[in-house]
Formats: C-alpha cells, structure tokens, sequence
C-alpha cells in the first residue's frame, strides 16, 4: 500500500479594472453588451498547468489587445481612445494568470 502526500493549493483571486477613454456615444445597453462580452470572456482564462491541461487550449493571458477586440466585437465601429487594464490595482499591459490566480471583472470606467 502506497501513501500519497495531496497538497491543496488556494486560488487568488486577481481584481480586474479596465479604463476605456473617450468612448464616443456610449449608452447602457453598449456598456452592458461590453462588460457582459469581457466578463465572460475572463470565465474562460485560467491558470495552464502542464502536466493535465492540453497546450492548445492554453488560456491564461489577459491584455489590452484582447479587451479592444472584445469591445469591437461587443459593439462593431466603435470609436474610443485608450484602454487601461489594471490587476489589483496595478496598470499592466499583459497579465499571464498563474499558481491559481482566478481573474475577476471588477469594473468598467467609461473616462
């Protein structure tokens, strides 16, 4: 008979802020298709562990990029300035999840 030691790892969960500048005119239904189409899109990401996950549906990066082309999706001919993309609190461009962290949409500032 074997013994297995088990270790169970915690997630963390990371709060997500994007900022997105100079939307031109933005309604409620634009922000709800918008944050509807961003939050579940981060359903999806998770941390890649390479010992169980297969390498091809790799999921575990967030970035600026990414949010663009869900707002163009989530509203096609939009016209907006910049976005910002900050995880807990920290602007980033890129985040890659990793060692259980969990994303979670905090919010979306129309500036």
């Amino acid at each position: 008979m074997a013994v297995f030691a088990v270790n169970y790892l915690p997630i963390t969960v990371k709060q997500i802020e994007i900022n997105i500048a100079g939307f031109v005119g933005i309604t409620e239904s634009i922000q709800t298709a918008i944050f509807n189409a961003i939050e579940a899109e981060l359903a999806t990401v998770r941390p890649f562990v390479s010992s169980i996950d297969i390498l091809a549906d790799k999921n575990d990066i967030f970035d600026v990029n990414k949010i663009i082309a869900l707002i163009l999706e989530a509203n096609p001919g939009s016209t907006f300035g910049t976005v910002t993309l900050e995880v807990d609190t920290v602007p980033v461009s890129t985040f890659q999840f990793l060692n259980g962290d969990i994303p979670h949409l905090d919010a979306i500032t129309y500036v």
